[in-house]
């Protein structure tokens, strides 16, 4: 019945179908052809009840309310009333909204997504719920403070980067860069940091050694993209006193737990 409410089992049927030769292209028009800017109550998954306005260039299982459920189950079982939640590449938000609605007005979610066109997508779907107990950091989590080149894939904003990691064509724009060392000063520290940064992760973590120290470290979900990104990242968590396990599905999450 867990499998059934969390979306699994529709999860695994949409992936296996997705693969068959001829299915894809079907699964991206209904995807894409209606809908756009239409406000959603979700029905189903652990976002139920909650808002969502519907955007083309977003994956179609966000309004749905099934989007990457072991992810999701995650930070249920992570997140109590008053923790707090680091959404690291936030995209529109579908983990920020699921994480404020588990930490209450007492806790708080940082979200950080570095795209502009993004944040006013992340701010609508807050807003949306009224939670106020979100805070957006336009900015993109790297090993240094400044300024970088992002790129943006044409008509998908869930596949944008910053130049050098993962993707580099498409739309490029500056942007504002933090280490997340430095956006601790005046905030408590994460209970549950998720990062999804498409292969920045390699220079974020070195730069984020104060959150990821000391008894009051939180679990870290962190999606890795390739090989290098995978290894880099591992040996950064078990180096800070974390055990490490992998979670498939789109992409491999690195699970690490505090020992």
């Amino acid at each position: 019945m867990v499998a059934v409410a969390d979306g699994d089992l529709v999860w695994t049927a949409k992936n296996r179908l997705s693969k068959v030769p001829g299915v894809y292209p079907l699964y991206r028009r209904l995807r894409t052809g209606w809908g756009e800017g239409k406000v959603y109550t979700i029905r189903i998954g652990p976002l139920r009840g909650l808002k969502w306005r519907r955007r083309n260039s977003l994956p179609f299982w966000y309004h749905v309310g099934l989007w990457e459920p072991s992810v999701a189950r995650l930070i249920r079982q992570n997140l109590k009333p008053g923790g707090v939640f680091w959404d690291v590449g936030a995209n529109a938000g579908y983990f920020t909204v699921l994480a404020a609605r588990c930490v209450g007005p007492s806790g708080e979610v940082v979200a950080f997504e570095p795209d502009p066109d993004t944040v006013a997508m992340l701010d609508d779907n807050v807003r949306l719920n009224a939670f106020t107990n979100v805070v957006i950091e336009q900015a993109a989590a790297a090993g240094e403070n400044g300024t970088a080149e992002f790129a943006r894939q044409k008509d998908n904003n869930l596949t944008s980067s910053l130049v050098g990691y993962r993707f580099s064509t498409g739309d490029t724009f500056s942007v504002k860069t933090v280490t997340l060392d430095d956006c601790m000063v005046g905030r408590r520290k994460p209970t549950l940091l998720k990062m999804d940064i498409e292969g920045g992760e390699i220079d974020a973590l070195p730069a984020a050694d104060t959150v990821f120290s000391g008894s009051d470290r939180p679990v870290a979900l962190i999606s890795v993209h390739g090989p290098e990104a995978a290894s880099a990242s591992r040996q950064f968590l078990e180096d800070h006193g974390y055990d490490v396990t992998a979670e498939h599905g789109m992409e491999q999450m690195l699970v690490g737990i505090p020992t």
